[in-house]
């Protein structure tokens, strides 16, 4: 059975061979380990906040301010994929939510899909004659954005922390081995 044609979706085996890949290369970045591991930090970390769009540009800026690895961030940030994004964005927001607490609109009614219809209307209202509302729009962040925020900078660095000691520990084995192999392979 041939794989998917251009335009369609990725198979799951296809995210599989890419996230491996990716990983391959992070491996084989030739940084340091503690570089590394704190790229993938800073990608790990970024990929759980709600600023889509941004994460490209936000991860190689806290990989530089860390002293990190720009390419492993970049490459870390798509911990963040179509297969994972559902999972992530809805435990950031639970998370969010349970540490400050829902937001008064819930109990009246007030539903996150509402929300998104109005950040969705207020967007589109940018590029045609529709007309912009701010306190809708601020609401929804306050109901949506917050306690997405929230839960996405404790998630994220959590995972962050972990996968960057992950990585930290794979990276030294690697070069090691990597080290050892080109040193027996060059004396004989």
């Amino acid at each position: 059975m041939a794989g998917p044609r251009r335009g369609q979706a990725w198979t799951p085996a296809g995210w599989l061979r890419f996230g491996r890949y990716r990983w391959l290369r992070v491996l084989r970045l030739s940084d340091s380990p503690r570089r590394i591991s704190r790229g993938v930090f800073a990608g790990t970390f970024i990929a759980f906040t709600p600023f889509f769009g941004l994460h490209f540009g936000l991860a190689p800026l806290i990989a530089w301010i860390l002293n990190g690895s720009v390419l492993a961030s970049l490459a870390a940030v798509l911990v963040c994929n179509p297969l994972t994004f559902p999972a992530m964005a809805f435990a950031s927001y639970r998370l969010g939510t349970s540490i400050i607490g829902p937001p008064d609109h819930l109990a009246a009614g007030y539903d996150t899909g509402d929300g998104i219809v109005t950040i969705r209307d207020n967007s589109l209202a940018l590029v045609t004659e529709a007309e912009f509302d701010w306190n809708a729009v601020v609401e929804a962040l306050r109901v949506i954005f917050l306690p997405y925020l929230v839960g996405g900078v404790l998630i994220g660095a959590i995972s962050g922390i972990a996968l960057g000691w992950l990585s930290y520990r794979l990276v030294s084995a690697y070069q090691k081995r990597r080290l050892t192999f080109r040193r027996t392979a060059g004396s004989g």
